[in-house]
């Protein structure tokens, strides 16, 4: 089941949806789209469902980005909320030779994101790393360690080599 929440922090459950599609490539995307409808079922979230709120499907949160409303429905599109990193700066750089953990930790911090490396063990040179936004400093981290990221449930992101 998803639930809505508002941009004032009201949560309510959209029981009475269709067409629920999870649209994720490794690196890229992910994002979700659904129809909902006023109905008494959703009588209270139907409201709260405009741009800008989150959705939550399976401890994954969600931010409308683009609605349609048409009579009685509203056709939805959500993007993960790990993609409004990229309005979060990271200030300064940390350039160097470096392991993955330590290029992360830089790149996350502040941002209460947590994450995993389950098998990424060799260190790597980024010259002048940071200075950019946490979703372009995270794909320059996978670029120089030919690794790959994968956006988890509950804010934390997992680095293989391969997912």
């Amino acid at each position: 089941m998803l639930v809505v929440t508002s941009l004032q922090g009201q949560t309510d459950p959209l029981p009475d949806i269709n067409g629920v599609e999870v649209a994720e490539q490794v690196n890229g995307e992910y994002s979700l789209s659904f129809v909902c409808f006023n109905t008494k079922n959703n009588e209270h979230a139907y409201p709260l469902v405009q741009e800008e709120a989150t959705v939550e499907l399976d401890g994954h949160e969600f931010r409308i980005k683009q609605m349609t409303e048409v009579r009685d429905r509203k056709e939805v599109h959500a993007q993960h909320i790990f993609f409004d990193l990229v309005d979060h700066y990271q200030e300064g750089t940390y350039g160097g030779t470096h392991t993955l953990d330590e290029f992360v930790q830089y790149a996350l911090n502040g941002t209460g994101w947590t994450f995993e490396n389950v098998d990424v063990t060799e260190s790597a040179f980024i010259p002048n790393f940071g200075e950019g936004n946490v979703v372009a400093l995270i794909r320059q981290i996978c670029d120089a360690f030919g690794c790959e990221y994968q956006i988890m449930p509950g804010r934390h992101l997992r680095f293989m080599k391969q997912i």
